[in-house]
């Protein structure tokens, strides 16, 4: 990402693809909140999936993954250094958590907010960094 590159250019470059993404996302969205205004009677099928496909997002928080990052993150590895990257990793992936919940409330989901197993991980990584 452009929080960890280590040059203007790469930091510069990923600036791009995020700009390029978020079209891509609020295509996406304005979509989903069509079908949430027009066909709100796949409501709880979207939910089931949702549901589904948000339990399997959680398993890329893990440790194991997360250990990359965190040195990243952090510059290296000494002890201040994975301190430093602790924070900008759990900062990072609270902020994501949260635009995904602010995501689905504009698309006229927001009960994703308070049925997401993405919350209690949310919560985690905030305390992570509060700690």
């Amino acid at each position: 990402s452009e929080f960890i590159s280590p040059t203007p250019v790469e930091q510069r470059m990923f600036q791009l693809v995020m700009q390029d993404e978020a079209r891509h996302v609020s295509y996406g969205l304005q979509h989903l909140k069509y079908l949430m205004d027009n066909c709100p009677e796949i409501r709880p099928q979207l939910n089931s999936f949702l549901d589904e496909a948000e339990r399997h997002l959680t398993g890329l928080f893990n440790p194991d993954q997360l250990e990359s990052m965190i040195v990243l993150g952090g510059k290296g590895t000494s002890p201040d250094c994975i301190r430093r990257g602790i924070e900008v990793v759990g900062a990072f992936q609270g902020k994501q958590i949260e635009e995904y919940f602010h995501r689905a409330e504009r698309a006229g989901l927001p009960e994703r907010r308070d049925r997401s197993p993405l919350k209690e991980l949310r919560e985690r990584m905030i305390a992570g960094v509060a700690a």
